[in-house]
């Protein structure tokens, strides 16, 4: 969430700030992301592959999960400018 205000100076000088003219923009972005994930204590991840090397088996991390990495996908992008002529771009 973002929130801009603009020069009130361009729109009739110090008139302009006084009558609190300018351009305003509002910005809202809203990102989801999903997934199954873990974290141990390196201590502990340390013990268990000690016993996992004793059978040949492939070590563990610490953290890991799935997917890796997740998936961000983008629920709201919206972008609100001050309806004038001038704030539009």
């Amino acid at each position: 969430m973002g929130i801009t205000r603009g020069s009130s100076i361009g729109f009739g000088g110090l008139q302009g700030l006084a009558n609190r003219e300018g351009c305003n923009r509002a910005d809202l972005t809203i990102n989801a992301s999903c997934g199954i994930g873990y974290t141990i204590p390196a201590l502990v991840a340390k013990v268990i592959n000690f016993f996992l090397r004793i059978f040949n088996a492939k070590p563990i991390a610490a953290e890991g999960g799935i997917p890796n990495p997740p998936p961000v996908v983008n629920l709201v992008n919206q972008h609100w400018v001050t309806n004038r002529p001038v704030c539009q771009h």
